[in-house]
């Protein structure tokens, strides 16, 4: 069942999505928008079972968009603010399932929904043999088991003697390309694992496989079986489908009473793949440690943060953001919360913002950024988040050499002036980079870039070539000579001669002033 929520508030569009998903109400795919153009793209595209809409949100197309829930044969429950003729009248010109006058009494909109979703026109018969007679499974699934008696008279029907009790979440990765389509899926599921005759379940963004004991291997251990069986599956899907799948087990108790406890803890190790990645197989976690982490950055670990970012220092912010991750214990049963974690990183993104609004001209990857931020809340594994993180503070940085190549130039000039007039005092790479105001480590590296020399190898050479200008052109010693160019060892001068030029400066004034 394909339904669409078309509501501009966001509070409300989360309220109604929690409304359907802890009823249980059958759906395999949900879409939300909160405009009527993409609203109107949505229906013709997508082509929903289902519309959920606000009429005060339809402000110029609502002939458009009633033509087309028409022709499509979309089924509509439409809110409105305002109790009024028009309303009611566009709801009929809709042919709405009901129209709800804002506030609504929550229980007798579920009450339409289920009665919407029931006599839905569009199911396939195959579809309904999958998705309309397996209340028992929902009822397995969430705890509401009354009667075992009653649930195995059911589950008989379906070939099983006994009631599958081993619970699988069963989650396609996002690292598939394009979506998928679930009541697809389930057929794909039960093709493949037609030898074991699992009940295949959807769930929100998931499926979950109910098996029993007695299609299992009689020799094994149910679980060893069960995790040997979706390792197979998942390295088949992946190498012969393309699709990367990663399951998880629950517990098994053999009691039917206790499956949704199952379900629970499958769930829970399911979220292992935010650390080992996806097309992973997760067994059941017998004694679950989330570790504690401090979910914001401490001044210090800031202040380094920003001077990496600032000083366009790519391998030590490479090895700053993969330390975030390895600073961390995980292991199959001890991780930290990954809530906490994706709180960090969005800590750390708030610094990476503070860069850009340093430097205007980065504010045009605002679109980047964005998407980078619906990364960190929603991402799948986390080291593909610190991959995307990495790669964005890259691409600022080539932004910001960019943007700086010509500016630079202008400030090198300006700083082989400073060496040229002040060569002979004891200036310091310090000293340089505060004249043209500019960080020592990034004036050095862009020094060293247009320069193609060092700071400090810069102004020896300048220091010598003056130097040979007075032991050509003077009688001054070796020493006075040293002074007045800037060194103030003469023993350390000569040296610095002699691997510049090839000789000592007493020997080269020798052979290149016969006067002398």
């Amino acid at each position: 069942m394909k339904i669409l929520i078309a509501e501009r508030d966001e509070l409300e569009r989360k309220g109604i999505r929690w409304v359907l998903l802890s009823n249980q109400i059958l759906i395999t795919q949900l879409k939300e928008t909160d405009n009527e153009e993409e609203c109107l793209d949505i229906l013709f595209d997508w082509k929903p079972d289902i519309l959920i809409v606000e009429l005060e949100m339809l402000t110029h197309s609502r002939k458009q968009l009633t033509n087309l829930l028409r022709e499509l044969e979309i089924k509509t429950i439409v809110h409105t603010h305002h109790k009024t003729f028009e309303a009611a009248e566009q709801s009929l010109n809709m042919k709405a399932e009901a129209l709800f006058i804002k506030p609504y009494d929550t229980n007798e909109w579920l009450h339409t929904m289920k009665n919407t979703v029931i006599n839905s026109h569009k199911k396939t018969s195959e579809d309904k043999e999958n998705f309309i007679h397996h209340g028992w499974a929902y009822d397995l699934l969430f705890g509401r088991v009354f009667n075992d008696s009653l649930i195995l008279d059911q589950v008989r029907t379906w070939g099983y003697q006994q009631i599958p009790t081993l619970v699988v979440a069963l989650s396609l990765d996002k690292s598939n390309q394009g979506e998928v389509d679930l009541t697809k899926l389930v057929h794909f599921i039960n093709s493949e694992f037609q030898s074991y005759r699992p009940f295949v379940l959807i769930v929100e963004d998931h499926l979950v496989l109910l098996f029993s004991g007695e299609y299992l291997a009689s020799d094994q251990e149910p679980i060893h079986s069960l995790r040997r069986i979706l390792v197979y599956f998942c390295q088949k899907s992946k190498s012969e489908r393309g699709l990367s799948f990663s399951a998880s087990i629950g517990k098994w108790y053999n009691n039917p009473k206790m499956v949704h406890q199952s379900y629970w803890e499958a769930k829970r190790a399911l979220l292992r793949r935010f650390y080992f990645g996806g097309n992973h197989v997760f067994p059941p976690i017998e004694n679950l440690v989330l570790s504690e982490i401090d979910p914001f950055l401490s001044p210090e670990e800031s202040d380094e943060f920003m001077k990496h970012l600032r000083n366009i220092d790519r391998e030590m912010l490479k090895n700053w953001l993969n330390d975030q991750v390895n600073n961390y214990s995980i292991t199959e049963e001890s991780f930290p919360d990954s809530e906490n974690v994706r709180i960090r990183l969005t800590n750390i993104l708030s610094h990476i913002r503070r860069f850009m609004l340093e430097k205007v001209y980065l504010l045009e990857e605002e679109h980047l950024y964005k998407k980078l931020f619906n990364n960190i809340l929603s991402g799948e594994v986390l080291f593909d988040i610190i991959h995307n993180i990495l790669s964005f503070c890259y691409r600022l940085c080539d932004q910001v050499e960019k943007e700086e190549t010509s500016y630079n130039s202008i400030l090198i000039k300006k700083a082989i002036q400073y060496i040229n007039e002040n060569y002979a005092t004891s200036i310091t790479l310090e000293d340089i980079s505060a004249f043209v105001n500019r960080n020592s480590q990034y004036f050095s590296s862009m020094f060293r870039k247009q320069m193609g020399c060092t700071f400090t190898d810069y102004l020896q050479r300048k220091r010598i070539k003056e130097a040979q200008v007075l032991l050509m052109g003077t009688t001054m010693t070796v020493s006075e000579i040293a002074e007045q160019v800037g060194f103030t060892d003469p023993g350390y001068f000569s040296r610095v001669f002699k691997k510049v030029i090839g000789y000592s400066p007493s020997f080269w004034r020798t052979h290149n002033n016969p006067t002398i």
